[in-house]
């Protein structure tokens, strides 16, 4: 018709319909193409997935005990134990915004007393001082309640914008409340149980617990979740570690397709094995009263760190180690300084000092160059050039013996004994007593003591080594080879463990182990009077133990400027190394005392510590005095002395 326009043709219709057809054709092609060959792999993994259920089976790590000699019973100190634990599964949230208002209110509950009970526990274990917290508390307090209140609604919301962010997809089926590893305590976790909100679920989670708290601290170190795993960090946690972690499991089994598991299917199952447990050689109540002694040393003299370390000399089991301060292995996060949960007894270098001269004098006594009743004249300061070596205090005595040498830490004599036995068999003696060596002890990080060699000494090296200086050890080092010198000449493996119990139900006793014999029983017997002479008549006279005869060593030792690379003017380790009884040792104690304030001496503080501490162990181990009467109080007329 004139003037309207023609109906498109039908064929041009059908063109459009059949290419479209063959368009949505190829895609499909191209898409099964693309699933079935560049994904099938995928695919396969999936189905196969869906029809065997594969999964890790995670052992249970193994417990620590201490002994407890006087009850003879085992004291658990490293457990692992089921706590109540909450998480967040954001699909079953209902309300989001109620949920993530109510949360911050409990987490910030939480994290209040949280950080109440590690500011806590940061005084208790002499990390922070009371004065300090007590001043930050009082600056705390004297904040107007305006900016206080201010700063918690500001943390509140940010916790609530985290948590709308965190919880707000849908299809997500976990999430942790806190991050990390952290878990809310009980009060935060009956508060969530208590509220019944949907989208917080519970379970059970494997803790390890220290049931002792503080005891032991850097004994055991501690652990920090990894994955599911729990992985040890410092101490016998990390030095035994693979034989408390024991190892992981694995199961796969085949399923049907309602996920029940087919009896006849095809199945794969690798067992878990358990962490074995560890009984230690350390003493329940040893150690309580070594740590105790380490806090008096630390707070009576001002010192920057005080140790203890207590060893059986028969058969090189540790019975005590504490230093101070300390930590609390259930708050790891509870730490100024990290360098804190390291065991400064075994990591620790210093220059020894004059608990270093027994070594010397023992490598005399060997060598057959000297007896106790030797002679040398001390008229004076000994010239090495280009130094001028003294007596500690200035002093001299002319003619002295070789134990009168010892009682009186004199220098210049013990100048005169190293240079008598020579740097070539000074080294050899050295090296035979362990010094230079690690003792392989049961803890992580042990530091490598360091002896030159002796054709780089000199006269001078020789002559300083005569006083324990120019020669590095850590204190455990220190104590084993004195231990050597007192036990009939034995250098002793020290050890940690009494006893390791397998989860098969095999046991194994750790038998004392013997590296060498390093001098003659006839040699270790004069040493070990001369010790006792060194207490009764010398500058030890501090470390006497009413009723008893203790043998030992004072030092106090310079300590290198890191910067300047001289000795410091005002920097000093002080350290005392005792026995008792001395007619058989039962143990064998070393108190050390880093940097203590003030001109403090080893006879007038590291002494005296000892004392108290051998004291309390003799009256625990039921050891009977040997020489207290009523009349004569120090028994001086009762019985010689073992000189």
């Amino acid at each position: 018709m004139y003037g309207q326009s023609a109906p498109a043709p039908r064929r041009d219709r059908f063109f459009w319909f059949r290419a479209l057809t063959i368009a949505v054709f190829a895609m499909i092609t191209a898409r099964v193409a693309y699933l079935q060959v560049l994904r099938s792999e995928y695919f396969l993994e999936l189905a196969e997935a869906q029809r065997v259920r594969r999964g890790a089976l995670f052992p249970a790590r193994g417990s620590v005990f201490l002994a407890d000699a006087g009850s003879d019973q085992e004291i658990a100190v490293a457990t692992t134990r089921l706590v109540p634990s909450a998480y967040v599964v954001p699909r079953d949230i209902s309300d989001l915004k109620r949920a993530a208002e109510l949360l911050a209110e409990i987490v910030q509950r939480y994290q209040t007393r949280a950080e109440q009970r590690r500011q806590e526990t940061l005084v208790a274990t002499g990390q922070w001082k009371q004065e300090e917290r007590d001043a930050q508390r009082e600056a705390e307090e004297g904040r107007p309640l305006t900016d206080k209140l201010s700063e918690q609604d500001t943390r509140r919301k940010e916790r609530i914008n985290e948590f709308l962010r965190r919880f707000g997809n849908p299809t997500d089926p976990y999430e942790p409340i806190l991050p990390g590893a952290e878990e809310l305590d009980a009060e935060a976790i009956a508060e969530l149980q208590s509220a019944n909100l949907p989208g917080i679920a519970f379970r059970e989670v494997a803790q390890r617990a220290y049931p002792e708290g503080t005891l032991a601290a850097h004994v055991l170190g501690f652990v920090r979740e990894s994955g599911l795993l729990m992985r040890g960090e410092y101490g016998i946690e990390e030095g035994l570690d693979g034989l408390l972690r024991g190892a992981a499991g694995f199961r796969a089994t085949e399923r049907d397709t309602a996920g029940r598991m087919i009896s006849v299917g095809d199945s794969a199952f690798t067992p878990v094995e358990n962490g074995a447990d560890v009984i230690l050689t350390v003493d329940r109540v040893l150690q309580t009263t070594a740590q105790d002694i380490a806090r008096k040393g630390y707070e009576r003299f001002g010192a920057e760190r005080a140790q203890v370390v207590v060893m059986d000399p028969n058969t090189g089991g540790i019975l005590a180690l504490a230093a101070y301060p300390t930590f609390d292995p259930n708050a790891p996060n509870a730490i100024r300084d990290v360098q804190t949960f390291n065991n400064p007894i075994v990591s620790d270098l210093f220059e020894p000092g004059s608990v270093f001269k027994p070594l010397i004098m023992g490598a005399a006594l060997e060598h057959g160059l000297v007896e106790p009743d030797t002679t040398m004249q001390d008229t004076g300061p000994v010239h090495i050039a280009p130094f001028t070596i003294n007596t500690y205090d200035g002093k001299h005595h002319g003619t002295v013996t070789m134990t009168e040498v010892l009682e009186q830490s004199n220098n210049v004599g013990m100048v005169w004994v190293s240079l008598k036995v020579g740097a070539e068999q000074l080294y050899q003696f050295l090296r035979r007593i362990g010094v230079g060596e690690r003792t392989g002890v049961s803890l992580a990080d042990e530091a490598l003591g360091q002896l030159p060699l002796p054709g780089t000494w000199g006269d001078t090296r020789t002559a300083t080594i005569g006083f324990g200086q120019g020669v590095v050890m850590t204190p455990l080092q220190a104590l084993v080879a004195n231990a050597a010198l007192i036990n009939g000449g034995r250098l002793l493996q020290p050890t940690l463990i009494r006893e390791i119990r397998y989860p098969d139900g095999q046991n194994e006793i750790v038998e004392p182990k013997v590296i060498r014999q390093v001098v003659r029983p006839e040699v270790s017997t004069k040493l070990r009077a001369m010790l006792v002479s060194v207490v009764e008549n010398g500058v030890a006279q501090l470390a006497r133990v009413k009723g008893y005869y203790v043998g030992g060593k004072t030092g106090t030792a310079q300590v290198a400027d890191p910067e300047t690379g001289k000795y410091s003017a005002d920097k000093k380790i002080i350290s005392f190394i005792g026995f008792g009884p001395a007619d058989n040792p039962a143990f064998i104690a070393m108190v050390k005392l880093d940097n203590p304030a003030g001109l403090s001496l080893a006879s007038g503080t590291a002494a005296p510590l000892f004392s108290e501490f051998a004291k309390r162990a003799f009256d625990y181990l039921r050891i009977p005095p040997v020489r207290a009467t009523a009349s004569d109080p120090l028994g001086r007329q009762s019985r010689s002395s073992p000189r």
